[in-house]
């Protein structure tokens, strides 16, 4: 999901110690370019599980020998570390403090290197240049599930290929031998595809217009397409969320958003019918997720080509929830945060003070956030509200 500018490993090194006194901002490009120069990434012809918990991909991966879950995102062109703490001493380790990265938002944050050792069943990498992001963190959210982001960078430029096996729910490193016995197994299709810097796009054709996607296992939803006030669907099967949130890596951003179930989509030699959502805080045009788990995927980045085959899973057509309003902890107050257009009982930014006659509290504000944003209709929950000042 996000983006960030790579030194090349080809550049002449004999050059370092003439380049690095030229100014004083090239001596931090030179610790780069020494971070660089160690890197080495081997790719083993192997399998490894992938566990989906909430439709994010998770794999294992020792860091400094250290076990633990990194997110394995199509949509990352680097690596990155998001828990400082699974690093042993972590304040002592040399950093390279230059880069950016971009968040699905379209916002920069600050990127330092350093150098671990990285190793899964895919790879083993001694020194492996990996970013360091601080998530943002939701007041209520608990830690999350992984410590890191398993980018395109580990797996672009390499002798080996891609199989991510939805079914089987299973990542494999494979050669061209492998990709031909797949195929050769049938039910695969070409997909019109494009490759560009460790980034995968395909094509979907939605209301029988073609739309160019970045390929995005980081987003755990289904298609999202940057919002314009020009930009609308036929399908009557709509929401119109106000003040809807979306998590990147900069920042947890909220816009409007136009959700669209049952839409029509072709894609991989099939008519599918899924969510497509409009989003005016996100300028990255994705397919999460949500809707890649519905195939079997072959990526050649050799070849540049893509394959996929429809597996048995089950692509969400219809919205979950019909929820009305949204509720977030905003510095121990309990506020509306998001609401469907064609409600006006509450307004943004309105907050709720009492459910029942029970007092929103420090100790349960938790709780009772997890109660509105799981229930359908507030009128039920007797609301005691203190409207917003405007």
């Amino acid at each position: 999901m996000w983006n960030v500018p790579c030194f090349s490993k080809t550049i002449n090194m004999n050059l370092k110690p003439i380049v690095c006194f030229l100014i004083p901002l090239t001596l931090i490009s030179c610790k780069l370019l020494r971070l660089y120069e160690e890197e080495e990434i081997v790719l083993k012809t192997a399998t490894t599980n992938v566990q989906l918990e909430n439709n994010t991909p998770l794999v294992k991966v020792k860091i400094n020998g250290t076990e633990t879950n990194f997110l394995f995102d199509t949509g990352a062109t680097g690596s990155c570390i998001t828990d400082t703490t699974i690093v042993q001493n972590f304040h002592k380790q040399q950093f390279a403090n230059i880069g950016i990265a971009l968040g699905a938002d379209g916002k920069r944050v600050k990127n330092k290197k350093f150098s671990v050792a990285l190793q899964s069943e895919l790879f083993d990498a001694s020194h492996k240049v990996m970013g360091v992001i601080n998530l943002p963190l939701l007041s209520c959210q608990s830690k999350r599930t992984f410590s890191g982001i398993l980018g395109m960078d580990i797996f672009f430029e390499n002798n080996l290929n891609m199989y991510l096996d939805f079914s089987k729910n299973q990542l494999s490193n494979i050669g061209e031998d492998q990709i031909k016995y797949l195929l050769q197994q049938g039910n695969y299709h070409q997909v019109e595809s494009k490759f560009k810097y460790k980034k995968i796009f395909i094509f979907l054709t939605i209301e029988d217009k073609k739309y160019r996607f970045h390929l995005d296992t980081g987003y755990n939803g289904s298609i999202t397409i940057p919002y314009h006030n020009n930009h609308q669907f036929k399908n009557a099967n709509r929401r119109e969320i106000l003040g809807a949130s979306h998590m990147t890596i900069s920042s947890v951003t909220t816009g409007k958003k136009i959700s669209y179930e049952k839409m029509p989509v072709r894609f991989g030699g099939e008519n599918i019918s899924t969510i497509v959502n409009l989003s005016s805080s996100i300028s990255a045009q994705n397919v999460g997720t949500a809707f890649m788990k519905g195939f079997d995927w072959i990526i050649d980045y050799h070849n540049q080509k893509v394959y996929v085959k429809r597996n048995s899973n089950l692509i969400a057509e219809n919205f979950e929830r019909k929820i009305s309003f949204g509720a977030q902890n905003n510095s121990g107050r309990l506020i509306v945060s998001a609401k469907d257009v064609l409600q006006t009982k509450y307004n943004i930014g309105d907050e709720i003070v009492a459910i029942k006659g029970q007092k929103i509290t420090v100790e349960n504000i938790c709780e009772m956030q997890t109660l509105l944003n799981s229930t359908e209709d507030w009128n039920d929950l007797e609301l005691e509200v203190k409207p917003i000042q405007k």
